[in-house]
């Protein structure tokens, strides 16, 4: 097989893979879209970037380029739906399972029975001093009279305020973000989960308001940043470069035989 008909069709392919995840995922809350990234090897023997490489080799694969810009807000209306207003991202750590930390854009807060805030998948949301969250739904009042939760209320500031009865009032914890040096390079992991890397730089654990870390929007959710006329616009143009290569692995297929018939 001709060597640029070869890297082409990998490359391709990984493009259409890449392109199909961000459709597939475009309804996610807090999903980023990835590029397929790869350059003409040929053009940079000719920049002088590379050396010993001749003409015809075709394309080089890179890894994915994640688009970490901010989505759109959607309103929800719920206290616990939240969306970050700027560059942090959530912290949250899995419930009795592995000490390692993730870090998503997807606020949508959950209760379980006993009051700890976490993801739909169970991953608890990480205060300020990097603890689970406890929001109960009850407490005793200073005179010990037992009082039920009625409103949480989240401040922009990550600031947790839950009332109980009609006007007891009680300051349940902060919620914090983290930031990166190049969000771009933390690893997927799926579920619109990310991990640290070398790449991405050590997580700065900040309030929302500080550092630029950005504020917490009470009741909105943040939808993906996935373009879906662009998606499937270049899905096509894709498509179409794929059957080109195609081809032109089939006539150099019919080439050598008959060649070699």
């Amino acid at each position: 097989m001709l060597p640029v008909a070869k890297t082409g069709m990998r490359a391709t392919m990984q493009e259409i893979a890449v392109i199909s995840n961000n459709i597939a995922n475009a309804s996610s809350a807090g999903f980023k879209r990835s590029r397929a990234m790869f350059s003409d090897i040929y053009g940079g023997e000719l920049s002088g970037g590379m050396q010993d490489v001749k003409p015809g080799l075709g394309v080089r694969q890179y890894e994915p380029r994640r688009a970490h810009e901010q989505g759109s807000f959607r309103a929800t209306g719920a206290a616990l739906d939240l969306a970050v207003n700027g560059n942090g991202m959530f912290a949250v750590k899995k419930q009795n399972g592995d000490d390692m930390m993730r870090y998503t854009r997807n606020g949508a807060i959950e209760l379980t029975a006993d009051g700890l805030l976490v993801t739909s998948e169970g991953y608890q949301y990480m205060s300020t001093d990097l603890e689970p969250i406890r929001l109960p739904f009850a407490i005793l009042d200073n005179n010990n009279q037992e009082r039920r939760l009625s409103k949480v209320d989240v401040k922009d500031s990550g600031l947790i305020e839950a009332t109980y009865g009609q006007d007891f009032v009680v300051n349940i914890g902060e919620l914090t973000l983290a930031q990166f040096r190049d969000p771009g390079a933390l690893k997927a992991e799926g579920r619109n989960f990310f991990l640290e890397t070398r790449e991405s730089g050590a997580p700065v654990f900040t309030r929302p308001l500080d550092q630029g870390a950005g504020n917490l929007q009470s009741g909105y959710i943040e939808t993906s940043n996935v373009d879906l006329t662009e998606e499937m616009t270049m899905l096509l143009r894709s498509q179409q470069a794929f059957s080109a290569v195609s081809r032109m692995v089939q006539s150099d297929v019919e080439a050598v035989r008959k060649f070699t018939s």
